[in-house]
């Protein structure tokens, strides 16, 4: 996700956080796996990605999340 984020740093901000030194930002969003990737359109979690996942679905399922959110 970083590399996203570097790639198109004015649309994709990517940002780590330690779920057990943030537990509200962990319950917010419903972390209870890591690696969760929360993908935020607007102001809310619009979806999320479970587990260390390939670049290729990555892709797909951000393209679902993005076009879900239109």
């Amino acid at each position: 996700m970083h590399t996203l984020a570097l790639a198109n740093p004015a649309r994709v901000r990517g940002t780590v956080v330690e779920a057990t030194e943030f537990p509200q930002w962990a319950e917010e969003n419903a972390v209870y796996a890591v690696p969760r990737t929360v993908v935020r359109l607007g102001r809310g979690p619009s979806g999320a990605i479970e587990g260390a996942v390939s670049e290729d679905y990555l892709i797909r399922t951000l393209k679902n999340i993005i076009e879900q959110g239109r």
